[in-house]
């Protein structure tokens, strides 16, 4: 099953005393301002790298540590004198002093926190500034902020001029220069470019009436759309089963993790409220702007014959979309109950969905998303040769099939005392009648009396 894949970015807490980003919005639920952010720096004096895109910044009075896209701000309440990231049993920890004094501190684990003495940690010194320094076959020095690097030829040193604390960390080797960071690659320096988001600070989303929304939205004929969504569209990952029971506010847990960029691709509309769209992918669900989902078709469903039933096979809920969610419940179904089946829609034609899924009616004429795996074979109406839906009557009425028997019983009856009665008169005429000597009929007086001749 196809997903929409998407990268998980970490956010970034930009101040400890900042407050948590929510929006709240005039003109009803908004997903919050999030943002991607430059990093610069007002007074850097000094840096230290603790792995792949792992860097803290000695900014005046305090430290900025940055992990990937997640910024954390440290005031220390002085001006930090030099930094260095020193590796330990447990994976290391940043290490500073003050400019004041010698003493070495571990940079807290998170911000607020006092910082600790570290007795016996050593912050080591730049290179090139006492004397030259060889790496990878290049020689530096950095003397009253000329840096220079020599290939060893008859060619004069390539010379920069405004540089401090040369170091090196790992197989790269570092200097600043103003309030910038560099990375010294073979003869040149390149400027590293840094930046943040705002996402470790969304801890809560003005959800309104979703709750309510998600599981009222299925009625016959309801046009259920599929979304395009938009490369790069931040969105924040949804337990349905959280937000029904917070009352409008949807609490973001962990948001570092679970805000993520969504791939293009497509999704199944959930909700709509404010300038949100709840929406899901498979069984994942996510909240985002509407923004960045704009686009959207109609789900294709497939009508089923007019008539199709099918029987319940498990105590289970028909959905008010199709997505299976305590959220999104729309009515009860228990074994062997009978219900309407009015349309399908397949996971392999829709990717979007996690199951096959029939659209339903109940005795009550409520609507609803059934799971395939919860009904039984679909019991089909036998067509007529005219092509009409031949389907049994349930509680046939047997009146009309009563007065024809007897109406045709009746019929016989008669015909059959008819038949009666003429072939007794017949008979009695055979016997009235007598042959004289001639051979000829002679008609007696009380057969001529009852044909009406009374002549002599």
């Amino acid at each position: 099953m196809k997903k929409i894949l998407f990268a998980t970015i970490s956010a970034g807490i930009i101040a400890a005393s900042a407050a948590p980003i929510a929006a709240y919005a005039a003109d009803g639920p908004a997903y919050p301002d999030i943002y991607d952010s430059p990093l610069t720096f007002e007074a850097l004096s000094d840096y230290a790298v603790g792995g792949e895109g792992v860097f803290a910044f000695a900014d005046g009075n305090g430290v900025q540590l940055l992990q990937g896209e997640d910024l954390s701000s440290y005031p220390l309440g002085g001006k930090v004198g030099a930094l260095d990231f020193i590796q330990g049993e447990n994976g290391g920890n940043f290490y500073f002093t003050f400019e004041s004094s010698a003493d070495v501190y571990a940079l807290p684990a998170t911000p607020g926190e006092t910082p600790q003495k570290a007795a016996g940690a050593v912050i080591k010194e730049p290179v090139g500034e006492k004397e030259a320094f060889s790496f990878n076959g290049l020689t530096y020095s950095l003397r009253e902020g000329t840096l220079n690097i020599w290939d060893g030829t008859s060619n004069p040193p390539a010379s920069y001029e405004g540089y401090a604390r040369l170091k090196v960390y790992g197989e790269s080797l570092y200097a600043i220069s103003g309030n910038e960071l560099f990375k010294i690659d073979g003869t040149t320096p390149q400027k590293l470019e840094f930046g943040y988001s705002n996402y470790g600070m969304l801890t809560k989303i003005p959800t309104g009436d979703a709750a309510k929304k998600l599981n009222t939205y299925a009625t016959f004929g309801q046009n259920i759309k599929i979304v395009n969504v938009a490369a790069g569209a931040v969105a924040t990952k949804l337990d349905l089963n959280k937000l029904t029971a917070t009352d409008g506010i949807f609490p973001v847990e962990s948001p570092r993790e679970n805000t993520v960029k969504l791939l293009e691709g497509q999704a199944l509309l959930l909700c709509e409220v404010g300038t949100l769209r709840i929406i899901a992918q498979g069984a994942d669900c996510y909240i985002l702007n509407a923004a960045d989902a704009p686009d959207f078709t109609e789900l294709p469903l497939t009508a089923v014959a007019e008539g199709t039933t099918a029987t319940v096979n498990a105590d289970e809920y028909a959905h008010a979309l199709p997505y299976l969610n305590n959220a999104t419940r729309a009515f009860k179904v228990a074994p062997s109950q009978v219900v309407d089946v009015l349309f399908s829609v397949s996971a392999d034609s829709v990717p979007v969905l996690a199951h096959n899924f029939y659209l339903v009616k109940n005795a009550d004429g409520a609507y609803g998303y059934i799971s395939a795996e919860f009904l039984n074979d679909l019991n089909y109406p036998v067509i007529d040769e005219g092509g009409a839906s031949a389907v049994p009557d349930p509680n046939p009425d047997h009146s009309d099939n009563v007065r024809t028997v007897v109406l045709v019983l009746v019929v016989v009856a008669l015909t059959l005392i008819a038949a009666g009665y003429i072939t007794w008169v017949a008979t009695n005429r055979r016997k009235k009648v007598k042959k004289n000597a001639d051979g000829e009929v002679d008609v007696t007086r009380e057969q001529r009396a009852e044909d009406g001749d009374n002549e002599e």
